[in-house]
C-alpha cells in the first residue's frame, strides 16, 4: 500500500547525510529515484540544490531552493546565430511575435499577435510568404496566440473567433474546425499523435482538451479548481508546454508549476524559492497581481525553460531557468539579451528561439562542464 505522505528533505546546510523524515516503504519509482538523486545533496553533481520532494496522492511536490542541481557543474551559455526583423526597409517586420512552429523541413510559421498574420521563413530566417490577418472570415485570426504544425497543415487556435483555423504551408485556406466543448481555445500544440488545447482562464471545465487526429474530443485533463472569490480566474492564468513524457502547466501570475501526464495524472507540482512579497488577502491567498512566469519551452531532453519576471523591475523578463523533467531546479540557465520577451521556443533541434516583440532570434545553447 502507498503511503499518503512520504518527504525526504535535504535542505541541509554542510556535507554529510542529510537528515530523512520518510515512510519507509511505498515510494513510487519516481519518487525513489528523486529521493536517492537527492541524498548527499553536497556531492558533484548536486551543485546547490536544497530542497523537498514530497509525494502526496501519488502526486510529487518538489520544493526547490538553492542555485540549482547543476549551478556548481555545468555552464550554459547563449549564442545567438541569426536574428531576423530588424532589417530596415526589409521583410519580415513584426509587431509582437507570438509564437513559432516548424514543418518537417524545418521551415517557421511565425505567429504576429499585432497583425494576426502567419509569416513563413526558410531554416536560416529567409522570409518566403506571408499569409492570415485580422478579421472574421475563415483565413482569418482574431486574438490568436498559438499555431501547431501537423501532417503537412498549420491549425492556429483562433480564440476570438472561437474556432481552429487550418492553413497549408503557402497559407492555403482549408475550412475551420468549430470545438463544441472549448468556447475559447487559447494555446494549440500536437504531440503524442494528438491534438491538445488549452484554456487560458479555466473557470469550468479543463485547461487542457485532447482531440485525436481527426479532432474528435477524447477527454479533458487537468480538471478546473473549484472557484471560491472573483480572483480565481486570474489565479488559473496559465501557458502550457509540451514534453516527452507529459505537459507542463505554468501558472502565470502564482508561483507554481505543474507537470501532467498522458493520462491525464498530476505528476509533478514545483516552483522556485522566491523572495518577493507577495500580496495576500484577509484569508492568506495570493492576490493575482504580479507577473511571475512570462513564458516556458521544453528541450528535446525534456528540461522545462522558464521565463520569470524580475522583482526589481517589473517591466523586465529575460532571466531564464532550467528545470528538470523531475521537477527539481537545474539552475539559472542565462539571461537574454533582450529586455523583456513572451516567447521562448525549442525546435526538435534543440535551437532556441526567443523574441523582444520586433524581432525573432534564433540561437544554440552551449553547454561546458565546470571544474571541480
Amino acid at each position: 500500500m502507498i503511503p499518503a505522505t512520504a518527504v525526504v528533505d535535504v535542505r541541509a546546510p554542510r556535507c554529510g547525510r542529510p537528515s530523512f523524515r520518510r515512510a519507509a516503504r511505498g515510494l513510487t519509482l519516481v519518487a525513489a529515484i528523486i529521493a536517492c538523486s537527492g541524498v548527499t545533496a553536497c556531492r558533484r553533481g548536486e551543485g546547490g540544490w536544497r530542497g523537498t520532494v514530497t509525494q502526496r496522492a501519488g502526486v510529487l511536490f518538489v520544493s526547490n531552493e538553492g542555485t540549482g542541481v547543476d549551478a556548481h557543474s555545468v555552464h550554459e551559455e547563449l549564442k545567438p546565430l541569426w536574428t531576423v526583423g530588424n532589417a530596415p526597409g526589409g521583410r519580415p517586420k513584426f509587431g509582437m511575435v507570438m509564437w513559432a512552429d516548424f514543418d518537417r523541413n524545418g521551415n517557421i510559421y511565425v505567429l504576429d499577435h499585432t497583425d494576426q498574420k502567419v509569416t513563413k521563413l526558410t531554416p536560416d530566417g529567409r522570409f518566403v510568404t506571408q499569409f492570415a490577418g485580422v478579421g472574421a472570415a475563415p483565413g482569418s485570426l482574431s486574438k490568436s496566440r498559438r499555431c501547431t504544425f501537423a501532417e503537412g497543415k498549420l491549425y492556429c487556435a483562433d480564440a476570438g473567433n472561437h474556432r481552429i483555423e487550418v492553413f497549408g504551408p503557402s497559407g492555403e485556406v482549408f475550412p475551420p474546425i468549430e470545438l463544441p466543448q472549448l468556447k475559447v481555445p487559447g494555446e494549440i500544440y500536437f504531440a503524442n499523435d494528438k491534438f491538445y488545447v488549452e484554456q487560458r482562464f479555466v473557470t469550468e471545465g479543463y485547461f487542457v482538451y485532447e482531440y485525436d487526429r481527426h479532432w474528435k474530443f477524447l477527454r479533458g485533463l487537468r480538471p478546473a479548481d473549484p472557484q471560491t472569490d472573483r480572483l480565481d480566474p486570474l489565479r488559473s492564468h496559465n501557458t502550457v508546454c509540451t514534453a516527452p513524457d507529459g505537459l507542463w502547466i505554468v501558472y502565470m501570475l502564482l508561483n507554481r508549476i505543474q507537470k501532467i501526464g498522458w493520462d491525464g495524472r498530476v505528476l509533478v507540482e514545483t516552483s522556485r524559492d522566491l523572495d518577493w512579497k507577495f500580496p495576500k488577502d484577509d484569508h492568506g491567498k495570493i492576490v493575482p497581481e504580479i507577473l511571475v512566469h512570462r513564458a516556458c519551452a521544453v528541450d528535446p531532453s525534456g528540461n522545462l525553460y522558464v521565463i520569470y519576471s524580475n522583482p526589481d523591475d517589473w517591466k523586465r523578463g529575460n532571466d531564464v531557468y532550467k528545470f528538470g523533467p523531475d521537477g527539481r531546479l537545474r539552475e539559472k540557465a542565462f539571461t537574454l539579451p533582450v529586455f523583456n520577451s513572451q516567447f521562448l521556443r525549442f525546435d526538435p533541434q534543440g535551437n532556441l528561439y526567443f523574441s523582444d516583440g520586433q524581432t525573432l532570434t534564433k540561437a544554440t545553447i552551449q553547454r561546458r562542464q565546470e571544474p571541480s
